[in-house]
């Protein structure tokens, strides 16, 4: 989804997405605590062949989705923010798309591993906010209360003329 706001003279771009989820179901997130707690099962192939599928399937997803924003994008006119839950890492794909020509606001005034997945998956950074180099970005927080299984994020941003 985005929005068009009007700052002073200026229009800007406000996307916020939530890209396609891995899926995780019960059995996938039993197996990922069993390998942290180092315990291993013969039937720990079954599962595994499924976590494969999922993330298989969930890069794929995420790709499709991906290349329609960065086009939408890539026609705006408009500075831009972008928020969301990719769903993906800062080495993935979808990262690296999205985040063409934009700042990451942890990057510019966050410090240590950024991490806002609340999870089985230890240190991830899945959720980001991006922003147009028109932006000064500072004060990016990852609030330590999380309802689900993200860490809310924020940052102040300015724009600079």
């Amino acid at each position: 989804i985005y929005t068009d706001v009007l700052i002073n003279e200026d229009t800007v771009r406000i996307y916020n997405l939530h890209l396609a989820s891995i899926s995780f179901g019960k059995k996938e997130y039993e197996f990922i605590d069993n390998l942290n707690n180092n315990e291993y099962k013969d039937s720990n192939l079954v599962e595994s062949k499924s976590i494969f599928k999922r993330l298989r399937d969930g890069f794929l997803k995420r790709a499709e989705q991906v290349e329609m924003v960065a086009a939408h994008m890539k026609d705006c006119k408009y500075k831009i923010i972008l928020c969301g839950d990719f769903n993906d890492t800062p080495s993935s794909f979808a990262y690296h798309t999205l985040s063409r020509n934009l700042n990451d606001a942890f990057k510019k005034s966050g410090n240590g591993i950024g991490k806002t997945y609340h999870g089985s998956l230890p240190f991830l950074r899945i959720d980001y906010i991006l922003h147009s180099k028109d932006f000064a970005c500072y004060n990016y927080r990852r609030y330590p209360e999380s309802l689900t299984d993200h860490y809310p994020i924020s940052c102040y941003l300015h724009l600079e003329k």
